[in-house]
């Protein structure tokens, strides 16, 4: 506790000894500030300048925390804590940013100056600190951490939670469902009906006659995500996509039947809508709705 410690200096300091070592203590401190006020005068009076700033004020602390640790290992056999690097770092720092140069401020040579005392004076956890600092941050920069976490949590995805058979049957499911209402013979592309999204016919279609407006519409569902079973919620945006494509194409085929049993060739204004109707036995439902004006368009007659 420091109040213990106080309480022991303060009894050391009644004891020849302890004021003997008080004073080699002060006078280390004084001789390692004094080294340091006469580099850092010296750096000044000859300009010793890199880039625009005095050395001296990153030297001046180094060469005061060198000097009063050498002298107190020869006189004390131990560290006195480089407390001179403590104090040329606020003489630098207040003659060179506040009086010398009052409109400098705190900028990041008075960052690394508090840096290089801080490791002088403790320079164990400064260094650990620094590397710890140091691999962090190149370690976010580079993002290994997360790469290293994604790929530890695949394999333990991988190991402990994965269930193939149960993975399996349901694909085999899915796929099956997605293409069980398809007619083998039936090809939306070769019914012999034309399908315009567009507003207006291009001027070179020659429209005979216009049918009227026709409308289909197919109803289908969806399993909720909660529904979706453990391992296999990466299927479930796939089949989702899937229902809705094949929803629509069958509405499609609907509507090509229905004008082509009218005489109709084209479909021209063809629009799309989604519609949400609710939730049935677990299942989102939903119902694709398609519209569109049936046309007769005048046939070129063919060259032989």
């Amino acid at each position: 506790m420091p109040s213990e410690k106080v309480k022991e200096f303060n009894e050391s300091l009644k004891t020849k000894e302890g004021r003997d070592k008080f004073f080699k203590q002060i006078f280390c401190i004084a001789i390692g500030t004094v080294v340091g006020v006469a580099t850092y005068a010296f750096c000044l009076y000859f300009n010793l300048a890199i880039f625009g700033w005095n050395i001296g004020l990153a030297l001046s602390p180094l060469t005061a925390g060198y000097a009063e640790s050498i002298l107190a290992k020869k006189i004390l056999n131990e560290s006195t804590g480089a407390i001179s690097a403590f104090i040329l770092f606020i003489i630098t720092v207040v003659y060179g940013f506040f009086i010398s140069n009052s409109t400098l401020g705190f900028n990041i040579i008075t960052a690394g100056s508090a840096v290089v005392i801080i490791q002088a004076a403790m320079p164990t956890a400064t260094n650990y600190l620094l590397l710890a600092v140091g691999v962090g941050i190149l370690t976010y920069v580079t993002g290994f951490l997360k790469k290293l976490h994604s790929a530890l949590y695949k394999g333990y995805k991988k190991i402990f939670k994965r269930e193939p058979k149960r993975a399996e049957r349901y694909y085999q499911k899915q796929a099956s469902q997605v293409h069980a209402f398809y007619d083998e013979n039936l090809d939306i592309n070769s019914l012999g009906v034309l399908i315009m999204t567009l507003e207006y016919p291009p001027k070179e279609l020659n429209i005979i006659e216009q049918k009227g407006i026709y409308e289909t519409r197919h109803i289908f569902g969806s399993k909720q995500k909660e529904d979706i079973k453990s391992g296999l919620e990466d299927s479930l945006e796939e089949e989702v996509i899937n229902r809705v494509k094949l929803a629509r194409d069958k509405t499609l085929v609907k509507l090509i039947k229905e004008v082509k049993a009218d005489g109709c060739n084209g479909l021209m204004h063809l629009h799309t809508t989604y519609e949400t109707l609710g939730t049935e036995k677990g299942d989102h439902i939903a119902q694709v709705v398609m519209r569109g004006t049936g046309i007769v368009i005048e046939k070129e007659e063919e060259e032989y």
